[in-house]
């Protein structure tokens, strides 16, 4: 069998920690930072296949399921985090890293530099850094990337924001973490270890900022300035906050059902919390169930808070419902809702649909 130290030298240029022995058994691997199994005895390339594949790779932050059909809450809470440890796990050390190698922040701000500017001023951005913007009349767009205050020099996790301002006096319009615009309706993070590909990582990045997030700036400008002593005709009565705050991890996920059939159940029940819990649930199980469409199109011009009917418009641009269906609703909520976060997430995912349409009318 081959040395691991000599086969990862040979191929990748990794070597053993300082002081560590050359066994299956060390854990402690430096550039790339990977984790040891316990392996057979193989030819040198396989061994460095195994050691490859168990990095941690850049892209999006890995995530297991929210939620899974009849699965009882006390277990969904413990299943979690395993799961969130698991995660942890794989994070590569600080302590793993040779002297004076590139750390994962210097990777980072080569990443935005050569990778992703490049890539945003070809879809009509201007700026550099951290910080991309486009002018439409005296309106501005921004996107911003943010990283995690956590962060250490062997793996740096990161966000993008995108923004809207008024120009003339700066203040800002509407924003959203670009997540939250994605078909997973989350606040999503990047994660880049150190000595890791990017290639892969920088094509989904400005993929979703073309696709997604600069089509809710343009909804987000075009919604201002709103019209004066304008009655809207959906005014929504405002209840006691709808906030999970004061809840421990357990008790959180007691609130959402357990099966499908639970939440069909809840998402007609008066608990407007449990409602929520409920379409969530919904929305990550059973999403193509014919009978979540026509609820979510019943919710969005039904539920009280703005905060949830805005989720609920972002839904609809990804359940694969009725196009025609899922338009004259978003449309009467951009025309009737008093909301202007809910008017902008409507717009927003109203135009998702319709590039959709045009696509499909194109390739027939």
């Amino acid at each position: 069998m081959a040395s691991p130290s000599r086969a990862l030298l040979r191929h990748t240029g990794a070597r053993p920690f300082r002081g560590c022995s050359d066994t299956p058994d060390d854990r402690a691997w430096c550039r790339p930072v990977v984790v040891w199994a316990s392996v057979p005895d193989h030819d040198e390339q396989r061994l460095v296949d195994h050691l490859m594949q168990s990095r941690l790779r850049a892209g999006r932050r890995p995530r297991g399921a929210m939620f899974i059909d009849g699965e009882p809450p006390e277990e969904r809470s413990a299943r979690i985090y395993r799961e969130v440890q698991a995660y942890s796990a794989q994070l590569p050390q600080t302590s793993s890293m040779f002297d004076g190698a590139e750390t994962a922040q210097q990777s980072y701000e080569k990443l935005l530099r050569d990778g992703v500017a490049p890539r945003l001023r070809e879809i009509g951005l201007r700026g550099s850094g951290k910080l991309f913007h486009f002018d439409d009349g005296d309106k501005r767009g921004f996107v911003s990337f943010r990283s995690f205050r956590y962060n250490t020099k062997a793996i740096v996790e990161f966000s993008a924001e995108v923004s809207a301002t008024y120009k003339p006096t700066g203040v800002c319009l509407w924003s959203s973490s670009l997540g939250w615009l994605l078909p997973e309706l989350e606040y999503g993070y990047w994660v880049l270890p150190v000595e890791a590909e990017t290639d892969e990582l920088v094509e989904d990045l400005v993929g979703a900022v073309r696709d997604y997030g600069l089509v809710a700036l343009a909804a987000a400008v075009d919604q201002y300035p709103p019209p004066p002593n304008q009655l809207w005709p959906r005014v929504f009565y405002r209840p006691a906050a709808l906030s999970r705050r004061g809840f421990t991890f357990e008790e959180m996920f007691k609130r959402y059902p357990s099966t499908v059939e639970e939440a069909f159940a809840a998402a007609d029940g008066p608990d407007l919390d449990k409602q929520q819990g409920a379409v969530d649930f919904l929305y990550h199980v059973a999403p193509r169930d014919p009978r979540f469409a026509p609820l979510v199109v019943a919710l969005l011009g039904q539920v009280p808070s703005s905060h949830y009917r805005a989720k609920i418009a972002r839904m609809l641009g990804f359940l694969g419902c009725d196009p025609e269906v899922a338009l004259s609703a978003l449309r009467s909520a951009v025309a009737e809702d008093e909301d202007l976060e809910v008017r902008i997430c409507a717009s927003y995912v109203a135009r998702l649909i319709e590039r959709q349409v045009a696509q499909a009318q194109a390739d027939s």
